[in-house]
């Protein structure tokens, strides 16, 4: 199922881009355009597609001092999950 958000600001890789419409597919932003100038309804003042977690321990039972690789792989598809980029 696709779900669109309209937000008045939408940061993208280039920068705000206003006045944005945002497709979500199965929680993967698959396009983001420009709203229709009659379209002053909006679902988000502000919308940013990730965030950046800087001081991470672990997740899933993981820890980030287990020395171990696959440890590292569960903690970041964890925190991708939840919307953290890096």
């Amino acid at each position: 199922m696709i779900q669109q958000i309209r937000a008045r600001r939408v940061l993208t890789e280039y920068g705000w881009r206003e006045n944005q419409a945002v497709a979500v597919s199965d929680g993967i932003i698959t396009a983001i355009t420009p709203l229709a100038a009659k379209d002053t309804q909006f679902d988000a003042e502000q919308l940013c597609p990730a965030y950046i977690d800087t001081h991470v321990h672990g997740g899933q039972g993981m820890d980030v001092m287990d020395d171990n690789p696959q440890a590292l792989k569960t903690i970041a598809a964890f925190k991708a999950q939840q919307g953290v980029a890096a």
